[in-house]
C-alpha cells in the first residue's frame, strides 16, 4: 500500500501519512514546552497540529503515552525491556527525563488522564486543549510544600528579629514592681461600669447584664439572624438561675420567634453561665421613652365639657383600663376626647 502511494523509494514522513502516525517530534515539542513552562509556545504549536489536519483526541491519546514513557525511563532500572522503541530512543527519554523526579511526572500523566473525558466531550476541542496544557505548563512554577515553609520560616525569623526590643529595655520583673513605681491608684467601678468591662470583650454591652451580654454575642456568632430579635426585648431581668427576657405586648411576634429558638438560648446560656432562658410578655407594653418626650400629656374631654386632666376619677378609670393600654400602646395614639354612652330611654 505505500509503495503504491510513494513508489519504489518510501520516505518515513510519507510512510507515517499513510498509515495515521504522527510525527514523534511533535510530541517532543509540546512535552518540552510543558516541562520547561513555556506557555507562549502551546498556542503555536496547537496551530500546527490543526494546519497538519491531525485529530486533537488521538494527539491527546499519544501524548499520554508519551508521557508515561518518560515516566517508565525514569523510574524504570530496564525501561528498554518494556518499551517498545529503539535503544537510542530509549537513551532519548531518559535523558528528558533525567531532569525531572519521579513525582513530578507522576503528577503530569494523571492530569493528562483529568483531561481527557473532557477534550472528548468538548464542543470546542482546541480551545480546551490550549487551554488545558497551558494549566499543564503552569505547574513547572508551584513549589513544593518543603520548600514553602521554609520561605515562611524565614521571613517569620525576620520579623521577629525587626520587632524584638532593644537591648535598653527592661520588662518588668513582677507586678509587685509595678505597682511599687506607680502611687496612682484607679477608682473603683460601679456593677453598671463591671458589667460594660467584662461584656467588653465581645463588644459594647446591650442588656446592661454580664450573662446576658455573654449569651447575646455567642448568638451573633453562632445565629446571626436570630440576634437582631433579642435586642428587641423591653428589658432583660438575671436573677435566681434564670435570664428573663421580656417582651412588650405590641412585640409578641418577635417573642414567637425567640420561643422557637428557647432551648438553644436555654442550652447557650448554660454553658456559658450555668443560667436557663425564660420568656415573657408583659399584659401592657411600657411606654416607649422617644414616644412619651415626644407626645403631648394625655388629655380627656367630655363631650361638650372642659378638659379633664389626668388625675381626674374619668382619666384615671380610662388609663388603667389594660385593653386601653393596650390599644393606645399598639396605634401609638392618645385620648383627646370622651363620650358617655347613653343609657335606654325611660318612659
Amino acid at each position: 500500500m505505500v509503495v503504491s502511494f510513494s513508489g519504489l523509494q518510501v520516505q518515513d514522513k510519507e510512510t507515517e501519512e499513510v498509515l495515521g502516525l504522527i510525527n514523534r517530534s511533535l510530541f517532543e515539542n509540546l512535552a518540552e514546552a510543558i516541562l520547561k513552562g513555556r506557555s507562549e509556545d502551546i498556542f503555536p504549536l496547537v496551530d500546527s497540529l490543526v494546519s497538519a489536519g491531525i485529530d486533537l483526541r488521538h494527539f491527546y491519546s499519544g501524548l499520554i503515552e508519551y508521557f508515561r514513557n518518560l515516566l517508565l525511563a525514569r523510574i524504570s532500572p530496564d525501561p528498554a525491556r518494556l518499551l517498545l522503541l529503539s535503544e537510542e530512543e530509549v537513551k532519548h527519554l531518559q535523558q528528558i527525563a533525567g531532569d525531572f523526579q519521579g513525582e513530578e511526572l507522576l503528577r503530569y500523566v494523571l492530569m493528562l488522564q483529568d483531561g481527557e473525558a473532557g477534550l472528548r466531550y468538548s464542543s470546542q476541542p482546541r480551545i480546551f486543549l490550549e487551554s488545558w496544557l497551558i494549566k499543564l505548563s503552569c505547574l513547572k512554577r508551584l513549589k513544593p510544600l518543603e520548600e514553602a515553609l521554609e520561605e515562611i520560616s524565614g521571613m517569620t525569623g525576620k520579623a521577629t528579629t525587626a520587632t524584638s526590643p532593644s537591648p535598653d529595655y527592661q520588662p518588668v520583673q513582677n507586678e509587685n514592681q509595678f505597682r511599687s513605681k506607680s502611687p496612682v491608684r484607679s477608682p473603683e467601678m460601679g456593677p453598671a461600669k463591671k458589667n460594660q468591662v467584662a461584656s467588653a470583650r465581645n463588644g459594647p454591652s446591650i442588656f446592661n447584664q454580664e450573662k446576658a451580654d455573654e449569651l447575646y454575642y455567642r448568638v451573633v456568632r453562632e445565629k446571626p439572624a436570630l440576634a437582631p430579635i433579642l435586642k428587641m426585648a423591653s428589658r432583660v431581668e438575671t436573677e435566681a438561675g434564670l435570664i428573663r427576657l421580656i417582651f412588650a405586648r405590641d412585640r409578641k411576634h418577635f417573642a414567637e420567634l425567640v420561643q422557637q429558638n428557647l432551648a438553644y438560648l436555654s442550652r447557650v446560656a448554660g454553658e456559658l453561665s450555668g443560667l436557663a432562658v425564660e420568656l415573657q410578655i408583659e399584659e401592657m407594653g411600657p411606654p416607649s421613652p422617644k414616644a412619651s418626650n415626644n407626645r403631648p400629656p394625655t388629655t380627656i374631654r367630655e363631650s361638650g365639657g372642659e378638659a379633664i386632666k389626668n388625675n381626674s376619677e374619668e382619666a384615671r378609670a380610662l388609663l388603667q383600663d389594660p385593653k386601653a393600654r393596650a390599644l393606645l400602646d399598639t396605634l401609638k395614639g392618645q385620648v383627646i376626647a370622651v363620650r358617655k354612652k347613653p343609657g335606654p330611654e325611660k318612659n
